[in-house]
């Protein structure tokens, strides 16, 4: 992968976005929360081994034939069923606020009819209870919404973006949402897929990434730039293409970007999916894209090589929010037909840069 720096951030940049918004109530729908292993045409068992078929393909693409069949653990947290229709399905996660006994999440989904969900909040704690977020009346809900990030030091304030890159501004306060403006992403593709938006502080400076999925030989890319929240929109943009090793990455149906967060430490985890349709079978791996750094120089970008997924999971995994700094992440999926699930777990102790 080849990259290319930015230029120096304007000084109207470096101070972090402050806001401070009162917390919004949980109090609509609640429901039982099921565990389960995965969906589709088989059981599947998190903590497996990668199947023996694939390890020739894994470990010729990384490190020239060796096997890995030991260096790529699946997760053994188990995941908590949220929904199991498709108008569950999870696209994106952002933190809302961390409690003594749980979290509560903002989730999106990527549901396009006139009456369906968007926006909800799941509360995270002994249960899970899912309350929906109804969008501003005689405004048109935005369809196929991929992403989602917190603002930083911006309490209920939120960007999402849809597929195509058109992103919203949005404000929720007592389960209202408001929205606060849009814009468009900047250099995006001809046929941009977006399927990942995060804002970090990075050095005070709020640093933005954002991902096009890409499929099979067409690599993903990852942007990054600086957040201008004045002018709503992101500036001294970068971008460098990304190729997974894993699941197959020449298959047409592998997204080498399904989702993304910006790390305080400014490493960059990323999502990789396998979609062969609606009934599956689902793969997804989880990486260490590199590290963005904020210099004199502007903001740079250091990317992992070699690129190695650091954990698998036999299921459809779309969204990724980091929790307690860093040292836990929650993770939601988008399983199609199943619907969608979440679960919690510490990062891979193996993932340290």
């Amino acid at each position: 992968m080849a990259g290319k720096e930015a230029g120096p951030c304007a000084p109207a940049y470096v101070a972090a976005i402050a806001g401070a918004i009162t917390a919004h109530t949980l109090s609509r729908m609640t429901y039982t929360p099921t565990v389960d292993g995965g969906p589709g045409q088989r059981e599947y068992q998190e903590g497996a081994r990668v199947s023996k078929a694939r390890l020739p393909l894994i470990g010729a693409v990384l490190l020239g034939g060796v096997l890995l069949a030991t260096a790529i653990p699946r997760g053994t947290a188990r995941w908590t069923t949220v929904g199991k229709n498709r108008s569950f399905s999870i696209s994106g996660l952002a933190l809302v606020r961390s409690r003594a006994d749980g979290v509560d999440l903002l989730i999106v989904h990527d549901n396009k009819g006139a009456k369906e969900p968007r926006l909800a909040t799941v509360a995270i704690g002994a249960g899970l209870r899912y309350t929906p977020l109804p969008w501003p009346t005689g405004r048109i809900p935005p369809a196929d919404i991929e992403s989602v990030t917190a603002l930083p030091h911006s309490y209920g304030q939120f960007l999402i973006s849809t597929s195509t890159g058109v992103v919203s501004v949005l404000a929720i306060q007592d389960g209202r949402v408001s929205v606060q403006g849009t814009f468009v992403l900047p250099d995006l593709p001809a046929t941009p897929m977006i399927e990942g938006l995060s804002v970090q502080s990075l050095d005070g400076v709020p640093i933005a990434a954002w991902g096009h999925r890409g499929g099979g030989a067409e690599p993903g890319r990852l942007y990054w730039g600086v957040f201008d929240a004045a002018g709503g929109t992101m500036t001294h943009v970068s971008q460098i293409d990304v190729r997974v090793p894993y699941p197959m990455t020449g298959n047409p149906n592998t997204r080498h970007i399904s989702d993304l967060r910006i790390a305080v430490d400014g490493r960059v985890w990323s999502l990789a999916t396998n979609d062969p349709g609606e009934r599956g079978p689902f793969e997804s791996a989880l990486y260490n894209l590199g590290v963005l750094r904020v210099t004199g120089n502007g903001v740079t970008f250091e990317p992992t090589r070699p690129l190695v997924p650091i954990q698998t999971f036999r299921r459809k995994v779309e969204a990724i929010e980091l929790l307690d700094a860093g040292a836990r992440m929650a993770l939601g999926t988008d399983d199609e037909l199943a619907g969608g699930a979440i679960r919690i777990e510490a990062l891979p102790i193996d993932a340290a840069p």
